[in-house]
Formats: C-alpha cells, sequence, structure tokens
C-alpha cells in the first residue's frame, strides 16, 4: 500500500511524512491544480524527508496540450529533476484530439530518466482503456493517476476497478477527494493499492497531520512520528 500526499514545501514535507505518508508529490500553486515548483523548493523537500518525492511538470493550467515553447520548458525543468535528488516525475500531454500525446511523453521520460506518474490528464481522454493500454505499452510510465474519469474517485469508482483488475503495470493512483470519510470503502471496492490524497489531507488550506494518521491508520500503514 502507498499514500501520496500532495506538498507544497519542505514543512509540509516533514509533517506528511510523519504522519505516515509513504510517498509525496511535490507541487506549486495547488489552488491551480499544481504546476512545476522551483528548483531551490524541489532540493529544500528531497533534502528534508526520506521518502521518495515524486514532481510536477506542468507550465500551467489551461489543459493538457502543450505548444513549442512550452515543451522546451518543459524538457528543461524535467532534465534536471534527477540531478536535485527526485525520485519521479508527475506528467501528462495530450495531444489535439485528446489523446495521449505517445511522443511527447517518451521525450519527458528520456530526459528526466526518472519513472512517470502519467497524472489526471489521463480522465480527460476519450477512453479510459485504451488511453491505458497507450500508456501501458511506454516504458518508464510506473502508475496512472486516476479518478476513474469522473469528478472524484468515489464516483470513479467503478471505472478505477475495473482498471486494477489483475493489478498490472501501469498501476493505478486513485486520487480525486479522497479522505478518511472514503477511503476505506473505496480501497475494499475497487483494489486500490496506491491512494493519493491532495485537499482531503488538508483543514482550511492547510496539511493537517491528524487527518493524514487516519487515511494511513485506515490503509493500516505505519505511522512515523
Amino acid at each position: 500500500m502507498h499514500l501520496e500526499v500532495l506538498v507544497t514545501d519542505s514543512a509540509e514535507a516533514v509533517t506528511a511524512q510523519q504522519a505516515g505518508a509513504t510517498r509525496l508529490e511535490l507541487v506549486s500553486e495547488m489552488e491551480r491544480g499544481g504546476l512545476t515548483p522551483p528548483p531551490q523548493t524541489v532540493q529544500s523537500v528531497v533534502h528534508s524527508v526520506t521518502i521518495p518525492v515524486h514532481v510536477i511538470v506542468r507550465p500551467h493550467d489551461d489543459g493538457f496540450v502543450y505548444d513549442r515553447a512550452q515543451r522546451q520548458a518543459i524538457l528543461r525543468n524535467a532534465a534536471r529533476l534527477r540531478d536535485l535528488g527526485v525520485s519521479g516525475v508527475a506528467f501528462g500531454a495530450l495531444d489535439a484530439a485528446g489523446h495521449v500525446d505517445t511522443e511527447f511523453v517518451q521525450e519527458v521520460l528520456s530526459v528526466s530518466r526518472l519513472p512517470m506518474t502519467f497524472h489526471r490528464a489521463f480522465d480527460s481522454t476519450p477512453s479510459l482503456s485504451a488511453s491505458y493500454a497507450t500508456l501501458a505499452a511506454i516504458e518508464g510510465v510506473e502508475r496512472v493517476l486516476s479518478a476513474g474519469g469522473a469528478d472524484n474517485a468515489w464516483d470513479g469508482r467503478y471505472w478505477l476497478r475495473e482498471l486494477c483488475c489483475g493489478n498490472t503495470t501501469p498501476h493505478i493512483l486513485g486520487a480525486g477527494a479522497i479522505d478518511s470519510q472514503n477511503v476505506e470503502a473505496l480501497i475494499g471496492f475497487t483494489g486500490l493499492r496506491e491512494v493519493h490524497v491532495g485537499r482531503g489531507a488538508r483543514t482550511d488550506g492547510s496539511l493537517d497531520a491528524g487527518k493524514i494518521e487516519r487515511i494511513a491508520r485506515l490503509m493500516k500503514l505505519p505511522i512515523r512520528s
């Protein structure tokens, strides 16, 4: 089981690890869905914790199709993450028709030399099953962040169960309004073995160690405090 918690700085990273997170996703501008954090923040977070840190590479919150200049910026940002000690990259790109942009995904994998979580751009594709098959054929894509094509993971639980069937690679990282009220039932229904928590780990916008601890206990994960 893995509990991935969304964090924005080193203080939150330490809190999340102590409360039971087994992996972190580092972002900036969480209110915009998470954008690429600055290198100094990445370095600070990596040095403050012992669990894996995955960093989002996303230059804007206006969809998942990128022009030439944006692609170059994405590749530059992805290329330096490994040297900063990052364990993985969170990234997603679609073509003009809304399908997985396989060529660009492979470029990002090549320059980053890190395993990838294909983020919730996946849920915007016209066919989740076809998109999953496409991503499964790309070496280096280790997991897919998804709410089963719905606004939240509970509403998308039937698709999440379908995607988790067989526990194949890439692994499904369930996301979307997951909290202590639904995580146990969601895991039981879908078979998820990895859960991503963002706002479900916060109170009034601030990271809440108690909420993370409750989720971790429901997932039967050890607390490090």
